[in-house]
């Protein structure tokens, strides 16, 4: 699958069926993305809601930003917005506002934005 991402013609030149990879590429996606969909919705609270996701959408983009072709990367910045949901359920518990609590992950994925982009922009100069 890298092999075709990182340049079709060199893989169908290695004799890669490229159609096949990308194929099945896209199926493994949306197999993920509808068990992530099927967790989200009956792992949490066991039906439906409109707008369930919370904009947790925007922090898996930001995630795939951070790790690139890096799955380790993209696994520790993955953990981490874990811990900071965690962190805001917890706070929660203590008293703090709910609203406030609940902007911890979005406050931070933007601030890691700025950050990362400020830091690959000095590494290209």
């Amino acid at each position: 699958m890298r092999a075709v991402g990182e340049s079709e013609e060199m893989a169908r030149n290695l004799g890669v069926d490229v159609e096949k990879v990308k194929t099945f590429a896209i199926l493994l996606s949306g197999l993920l993305s509808a068990l992530g969909g099927v967790f989200l919705s009956m792992g949490y609270v066991s039906w439906f809601s409109k707008n369930m996701t919370g904009g947790r959408g925007f922090i898996a983009l930001a995630i795939q930003a951070f790790g690139g072709r890096l799955i380790y990367l993209s696994s520790l910045m993955a953990f981490l917005f874990g811990m900071m949901e965690i962190l805001s359920y917890n706070l929660q518990v203590f008293g703090f506002s709910v609203e406030a609590v609940k902007m911890i992950p979005f406050v931070l994925t933007m601030l890691l934005l700025v950050i990362f982009s400020k830091f690959k922009n000095q590494k290209s100069l």
